[in-house]
């Protein structure tokens, strides 16, 4: 049985490799990846259910992997199995606005209503883009090569898009905080030395 998967997540050569090298490690399955479109064709010698293969993935790094779905009824039974209720398809969900996010999506589309550092990983939580009636331009910080108008999420590597304009109330208020926090050091700092 030969079938069609989209995998998202992947932003690089290296990123493409480890996930073929995972899908090639499980018994009776030949995986050929390709970043560009990103997506695997996988041959199995018997049926491998899809939670299987999404936990391989998952073990690489913060990959999803789901069946290329036609929506047109396959006749054969055998380019069926997978194509049943029961497997799970993975899929990055859009951010709410005014939510915070950790940029790597450590725990998935998990959000947060308060600024602070991720709970996994440390980073920096950012806050989602708030809609806007003006189109913006929007662009991947990690590919600038990827613009669009208003929000979204990359296709190269599905990090949330920003705008390529920042927003000045929210470094403001970033400094404002981050020179509120120096102050309280300093004050306590000099009594030390």
């Amino acid at each position: 049985m030969t079938h069609k998967y989209i995998i998202s997540g992947m932003s690089c050569e290296s990123c493409r490799s480890n996930i073929e090298n995972k899908l090639n490690s499980i018994s009776g399955v030949k995986a050929t990846v390709t970043l560009n479109p990103p997506e695997a064709i996988i041959t199995m010698s018997k049926h491998i259910e899809l939670h299987m293969l999404q936990a391989a993935v998952k073990a690489v790094g913060n990959y999803y992997i789901e069946i290329y779905n036609t929506d047109k009824p396959k006749s054969d039974a055998t380019n069926n199995c997978c194509n049943t209720k029961q497997n799970t398809t993975y899929t990055m969900q859009p951010m709410v606005a005014g939510k915070y996010y950790c940029p790597m999506h450590c725990e998935g589309d998990k959000t947060y209503d308060k600024a602070g550092d991720c709970p996994v990983c440390g980073m920096h939580l950012v806050k989602s883009p708030e809609p806007s009636t003006a189109a913006n331009s929007y662009t991947c910080p990690m590919h600038p090569e990827v613009t669009q108008q208003g929000p979204g999420v990359c296709p190269i590597c599905g990090m949330t898009l920003v705008p390529t304009k920042p927003s000045l109330t929210e470094e403001e208020k970033n400094f404002k905080n981050l020179s509120q926090k120096m102050k309280v050091a300093l004050v306590c700092t000099i009594p030390i030395f």
